[in-house]
């Protein structure tokens, strides 16, 4: 599996070179996500419209829920991950919602299935830095191991939370034990 970040922010991702490199990894298995991060320039197409084409390619896109209005030009995230799933029949789309959980959606013989998970509330809140990274990570982690969109949003959804209710993501990681134990024990200390 190849993960692309922080599309915007890397001009030499935007090159027919790299779509080579991914078309070419893809003919070979391998399975490609993309997070694609803010766009400064607030274009939202890379440079010479080139993410259209990239999003072509992509197994999984994980945008957050700013990033898919920007990128689709629609107002609304229902019709965001609609547009999106539309724009990429071969891929799954995954809208990180914040406070809303997350939305994620496919489109299989014309027909998009849509599946959202609402956030799991947490009344302590210290830090949201990495938490839609760590929602990213755990979504793939799942969706490598075969597991559904369902539980793939449940899990990602619960590791948001869990991130969120700590001092930095990356000093604190969340380990698959913290996960089930949070899910299972979900209700009685959140």
């Amino acid at each position: 599996h190849l993960h692309i970040s922080g599309y915007f922010q890397v001009p030499k991702l935007h090159t027919d070179e790299f779509l080579n490199f991914i078309k070419d990894q893809r003919s070979k298995g391998i399975t490609v996500s993309m997070d694609p991060q803010w766009d400064a320039t607030n274009k939202w197409t890379g440079e010479n419209n080139n993410l259209k084409s990239l999003l072509n390619h992509l197994d999984l896109f994980l945008p957050s829920e700013a990033e898919a209005l920007a990128i689709s030009g629609v107002n609304d995230v229902n019709e965001a991950l609609e547009k999106l799933c539309s724009l990429m029949p071969q891929a799954t789309v995954v809208i990180k919602w914040g406070s809303n959980g997350a939305i994620g959606g496919r489109t299989s013989q014309d027909k998009l299935t849509k599946t959202h998970i609402p956030a799991f509330p947490q009344k302590t809140i210290l830090d949201t830095t990495g938490a839609g990274d760590t929602f990213v990570a755990i979504f793939i982690y799942y969706h490598l191991r075969g597991h559904n969109l369902k539980d793939c949003l449940i899990k990602a959804v619960a590791a948001g939370a869990i991130a969120i209710s700590r001092i930095s993501a990356c000093d604190f990681p969340i380990t698959v034990d913290d996960l089930e134990s949070f899910i299972q024990n979900f209700g009685s200390d959140t």
